[in-house]
């Protein structure tokens, strides 16, 4: 997957294949979790029509991303309706509130993935869609090994994990998968190059 930088066209032009295959996201509520600092994927969903709800645990980055998104709007028929500093693991969202989950990037991060994955079922509506894209375990043995020798080292330069077995938690919390790529990053050490893109319903397998 090649790296989409600060570019919101590139997000946008993202988010419009993804609507290929969830539907359009127009009028949906979407819940962009980790927004960071410029919020780009929920101007990208924003620009699509979607009405989205940011979340941001770091304090910081919630207060620019607030700030960015009062000088200069999401562009599109859609709009950001705010961004609130939250923990994915207890998120101050109602029940079934939420058509559409955007999750790049954050579950290599989570202290539990168990209890934020299901604090995902729980705000997502009835046949909602949790769109995921995270560094993960790689399937090869060598390099899985790997992974776990230098998984404390990435985790004190990158904050984050690199041998989840995170498609294998999202199953087990009760999502049902219906897409997924499996794929590498360009350009970085081969240990933390395993990546997934898939799309999962909050709907359990039939």
């Amino acid at each position: 997957m090649p790296s989409l930088g600060d570019s919101i066209e590139r997000r946008v032009e993202f988010v419009a294949r993804l609507e290929a295959i969830t539907g359009a996201v127009a009028g949906r509520t979407v819940l962009d979790l980790g927004c960071g600092r410029q919020a780009l994927w929920s101007r990208a969903y924003a620009t699509q029509g979607a009405h989205v709800v940011a979340v941001e645990l770091d304090a910081a980055r919630c207060a620019e991303a607030v700030a960015r998104l009062a000088a200069d709007p999401a562009r599109g028929p859609g709009r950001v309706l705010g961004v609130v500093r939250g923990d994915g693991e207890r998120l101050p969202i109602r029940d079934e509130a939420i058509a559409f989950v955007h999750c790049a990037q954050v579950l290599e991060h989570v202290a539990s993935p168990p209890a934020f994955l299901a604090e995902l079922r729980r705000v997502l509506s009835p046949a909602g869609c949790l769109m995921f894209i995270e560094h993960v375990r790689s399937e090869e043995p060598g390099l899985a090994r790997w992974q776990d020798r230098l998984n404390g080292l990435n985790r004190r330069v990158a904050r984050c994990n690199c041998n989840r077995r995170t498609l294998e938690g999202i199953r087990a919390a009760g999502f049902t998968i219906t897409t997924i790529y499996h794929d590498r990053l360009r350009r970085v050490p081969p240990f933390v190059s395993p990546l997934i893109v898939g799309i999962a319903s909050s709907s359990p397998p039939v």
